[in-house]
C-alpha cells in the first residue's frame, strides 16, 4: 500500500489540505521520469560544493506552520496555526510571515501555490481561489459542491480538482476565467492534478476508487498519458506525479516490486527509480526546478521518522547534512525547490514543527 502518511502528516501536500475535498477517498484522500543518462552539466555539480542557510519561517501564533509554495522570487505561501487553534493562509516575504487577507468565508483553508506575480492559489472553506493583486476570487466547480487550486504558473494557468455532478473528482484547468474539466484516464474514477509547468503540461493521480489504485499522469497537449509505474507486469502497482519542470520532467512516486514506494524521475517516456536513503525504505518526490534538482522526502514507515532530502548530482542526499552545524534542525520533508535553489519544506525546531527556507549559498 502507499506508505506516505508521515509525508502527509508533515507537509500536509495531500491528506489534511485536501481533506474537505476528498473525504471520499479515505485510502488516498488527495495526493496527489526516470533519470536520463544525461542530466546536463548543471547536474554534475558537487554536492559537497554546496551550503545552505536556512531561516525559520515561524508562526501565526500557533505552534504549526506548513510551507507549500515558493517563486522565483523567495516569496512563500502555505498554512499556520494561530493562537486560538485556528488554521489560516499566511504569506512569508520581506522577512515576516503575515496572514492572507481573504474573505471571511475563505478563511481556514490552506495557500498551495505562488507564482512570480505573487498571484496566490488554494483552498478556502471547500472553494478553490485565486488571490491577485489583493482581489479574491472563487474559481468554482465542476457542477460538484467543493474544489481546490493547488498550483499554477506565471502565465496564470492554475490547475486543481473539483467534485462532479455524478460525485467523481476530476482535474481542472482554469484559464481565461473559464474552469475546464481534464477527465481521467480510461478505466479510472477520479484524477488529480498537483502540478502545471510554463508550458502548459499537467501532472497528477488518476485512480480506482473502489480498487484502491492509483496512477500517475501527464496531461501534454490535450491528451491524459499514463507514465506507468516502477514495478512493470505488477498487478495493482501504484503511482503518483506532483512535480513538472519547464522541459516536461516529472517527478513523484511508485510502487516497487518489493512493495515499497519510491521516488522517481520520468523523461522521454522513461520512468527511472531515484532509490531512497540508507534505513528508509520509501521515498517520494515532490518538485523539480529547470536545473533538474529535485527534492522530497524520505520514510521509514507510517508512524517513523522522515528526513527530507535533495537529489542532485546522479545522488540523493539528506538535507540535514548540508545544514550549517548547531543549527537545531531536523528537516523532515520538502515541498518546493526554485530555480534559484532556495528550498521550502517543514522541520522541527525547539520541539516544534515550522516552515522553513533554504537559500544556497555561493560560494
Amino acid at each position: 500500500m502507499i506508505s506516505i502518511s508521515r509525508w502527509t502528516r508533515h507537509l500536509r501536500y495531500s491528506i489534511v489540505s485536501r481533506c474537505l475535498l476528498l473525504s471520499a477517498v479515505p485510502y488516498l484522500p488527495a495526493l496527489s521520469h526516470v533519470l536520463a543518462p544525461r542530466l546536463g552539466q548543471c547536474m554534475k555539480v558537487s554536492v559537497q560544493a554546496k551550503a545552505y542557510s536556512i531561516v525559520d519561517l515561524g508562526t501565526l501564533g500557533g505552534p504549526t506552520s506548513t510551507a507549500y509554495g515558493l517563486n522565483v522570487l523567495g516569496q512563500v505561501v502555505g498554512w499556520s496555526e494561530t493562537r486560538s487553534g485556528a488554521r489560516r493562509a499566511f504569506l512569508y516575504m520581506g522577512h515576516m510571515m503575515r496572514a492572507l487577507a481573504l474573505p471571511s468565508d475563505y478563511t481556514g483553508g490552506p495557500a498551495f501555490d505562488i507564482n512570480r506575480y505573487g498571484d496566490i492559489v488554494g483552498n478556502g472553506n471547500n472553494y478553490a481561489f485565486i488571490e491577485r493583486r489583493g482581489t479574491v476570487r472563487s474559481l468554482g466547480t465542476l457542477g460538484g459542491g467543493s474544489s481546490t487550486a493547488q498550483s499554477l504558473n506565471d502565465r496564470g494557468q492554475v490547475v486543481g480538482e473539483s467534485y462532479t455532478r455524478d460525485g467523481n473528482i476530476h482535474p481542472f484547468l482554469y484559464i481565461g476565467g473559464i474552469l475546464r474539466d481534464l477527465g481521467t484516464l480510461p478505466g479510472y474514477t477520479d484524477s488529480l492534478a498537483n502540478g502545471i509547468n510554463a508550458g502548459g503540461d499537467i501532472v497528477g493521480v488518476a485512480m480506482i476508487r473502489q480498487a484502491r489504485q492509483t496512477r500517475a499522469f501527464l496531461y501534454s497537449k490535450g491528451i491524459l498519458h499514463d507514465l506507468g509505474t516502477l514495478a512493470v507486469g505488477l498487478p495493482g502497482a501504484r503511482s503518483g506525479a506532483i512535480g513538472i519542470n519547464v522541459a516536461g520532467q516529472v517527478v513523484g512516486y511508485s510502487d516497487m516490486p518489493s512493495g515499497n514506494e519510491h521516488a522517481f524521475l520520468y523523461q522521454n517516456r522513461v520512468m527511472r527509480d531515484l532509490g531512497t536513503l540508507p534505513g528508509y525504505p520509501t521515498s517520494i518526490a515532490t518538485a523539480i526546478n529547470n536545473t533538474q534538482e529535485i527534492v522530497g522526502t524520505v520514510e521509514r514507515g507510517p508512524v517513523g521518522p522522515s528526513r527530507a532530502f535533495i537529489f542532485i548530482g546522479g545522488a540523493m542526499r539528506d538535507l540535514n547534512s548540508l545544514l550549517p552545524a548547531r543549527s537545531g534542525w531536523i528537516l523532515e520533508s520538502s515541498a518546493r525547490i526554485s530555480d534559484a535553489g532556495q528550498i521550502i519544506g517543514q522541520g522541527m525546531i525547539h520541539g516544534q514543527e515550522h516552515a522553513f527556507l533554504m537559500t544556497l549559498q555561493r560560494l
